[in-house]
């Protein structure tokens, strides 16, 4: 969808990606249901906290959500990401077994498309996946560490 989009539809659109720490191995102990849940309610969470905005959302495989926000809106991604994961936590997410489901997401580096041509806003589309993908990998993401030190006061 993004390629289709005229240069001046793109001109001040920021893109962003997040993505679930360990997703492979809350997959490997989900069920299918249970799984596709949890991406759903993952969804949801990060909607909710964009719907001022007019955004495209795109789960994109592997635990990652990309953003598309149109209209200017730069996001604090520390911010957005730490309230992002309180209302994952409000959720009270539990695997199909009644074990408690804890994860949040991390975001990666957010990309300013402007007058990009249509390969150019693809290729950074595909920098915010592989930026939010290496942020969860390695698991010390600014946004988590706020949120955990959040939770833990």
């Amino acid at each position: 969808y993004i390629a289709q989009l005229s240069r001046s539809a793109l001109f001040g659109s920021t893109v962003f990606a997040f993505s679930i720490p360990f997703i492979r191995d809350i997959y490997a102990e989900s069920s299918a249901f249970g799984f596709e849940g949890l991406i759903t309610d993952t969804g949801l969470a990060i909607s909710d906290h964009l719907k001022q905005e007019q955004f495209l959302m795109t789960y994109s495989g592997n635990g990652t959500f990309i953003c598309v926000v149109q209209g200017g809106y730069r996001p604090d991604l520390v911010e957005l990401c730490g309230d992002i994961n309180e209302q994952i936590e409000r959720m009270d997410l539990h695997y199909c077994d009644g074990r408690k489901l804890d994860h949040s997401v991390c975001a990666g580096q957010s990309f300013r498309l402007m007058h990009r041509a249509e390969q150019n806003a693809v290729d950074t589309i595909l920098l915010a996946r592989t930026s939010a993908e290496e942020t969860a990998i390695c698991g010390s993401t600014i946004p988590t560490e706020l949120w955990l030190n959040s939770k833990a006061g």
